[in-house]
């Protein structure tokens, strides 16, 4: 019967996958998706590059990078067997954006210049993806000049209806607003993108509108409205078992307890992300960085040893 046709079973679990995505479902579609791919030795080998890729950004989204890693290698490995040069580029899109979400930018710059270069050529819908990855790869090395550059391309791309890629170009244009000190235009910007994501029911870039307002809040001093956001958001998070962004939240937190002056608050909440962070190997963007290690040092030279002795019990 059809339930042990394991090409069936790929096509189902890869049809699925987006509505796993909205809910944010994602170790379901990943069980899934792994039992699926484990009988599909005999299916054609396009069907199963495109079920290792579905797979790897499942991985890419649970922040397991050597995972991700692995599987978007064997669908590029698949795709230049077969002769798929589109497969070929979006795995590679996709090995670029999980060296931005570890820090190692030089090789995500490699591979996503050529990732575009492909693209290009072959006039392929993943152009658009490509120039997003350049855009938060610019954006984690803290340049915003070619951030801006890269989005503005991707936009033009989009045309004026692609509302859910355009939302998530406009959330990255805030966080560069954010960046700049530019709070207003970056309030405006995060607050339209939340209202999109929770009329589509985009449950993940919800929560990241949400942590995206909260920092701004807390930039403009607002601190009760930043803590409702962090918190709102780490619920989201939560439902969706959604590390990374609870861990942002988390930090977020820290920084508030840092401006209310609650230094073991702020030494236990950025102990226990930092101690995320380096078991999982998901970096911080550079000015992230910048801004949480400042936050984080005043708070330690007030009380180095009181601060010192809540982040290692945050870390535990």
């Amino acid at each position: 019967g059809h339930g042990g046709d394991p090409a069936i079973a790929l096509r189902l679990a890869g049809a699925l996958w987006p509505f796993w995505h909205m809910r944010g479902q994602y170790q379901e579609g990943h069980g899934w998706l792994e039992r699926a791919i484990a009988q599909a030795g005999q299916v054609d080998p396009a069907a199963r590059a495109q079920a290792f890729l579905t797979l790897a950004n499942i991985a890419n989204n649970l922040e397991d990078h050597a995972h991700a890693r692995s599987l978007y290698g064997e669908s590029l490995h698949i795709c230049e067997e077969i002769g798929d040069d589109r497969g070929v580029a979006s795995a590679t899109i996709g090995l670029g954006m999980v060296a931005t979400n570890t820090g190692d930018y030089d090789r995500a710059e490699k591979l996503l210049d050529e990732a575009l270069e492909r693209c290009q050529a072959l006039a392929s819908p993943a152009t658009v993806t490509c120039l997003f990855g350049l855009g938060q790869l610019a954006i984690a090395r803290g340049d915003a000049d070619a951030a801006e550059r890269w989005l503005d391309e991707a936009r033009e791309m989009c045309g004026p209806n692609a509302v859910v890629p355009l939302a998530y170009l406009a959330m990255e244009s805030a966080r560069i607003a954010r960046y700049r000190g530019d709070l207003i235009v970056a309030g405006e910007q995060a607050a339209a993108c939340l209202g999109t994501f929770r009329e589509i029911g985009e449950r993940r870039a919800e929560a990241t509108s949400l942590t995206e307002l909260g920092h701004i809040d807390l930039l403009t001093g607002n601190l009760d409205a930043a803590g409702d956001r962090f918190r709102e958001a780490a619920a989201r998070n939560l439902e969706m078992r959604a590390e990374l962004g609870l861990v942002t939240c988390l930090e977020g937190l820290a920084c508030i307890a840092v401006a209310r002056g609650d230094v073991s608050q702020a030494a236990h909440l950025g102990g226990s992300a930092a101690a995320w962070r380096d078991r999982v190997g998901t970096a911080r963007t550079v000015p992230e960085r910048e801004m949480f290690d400042t936050t984080m040092a005043n708070a330690r030279s007030a009380d180095p040893d009181r601060f010192d002795a809540a982040w290692r019990a945050g870390a535990r």
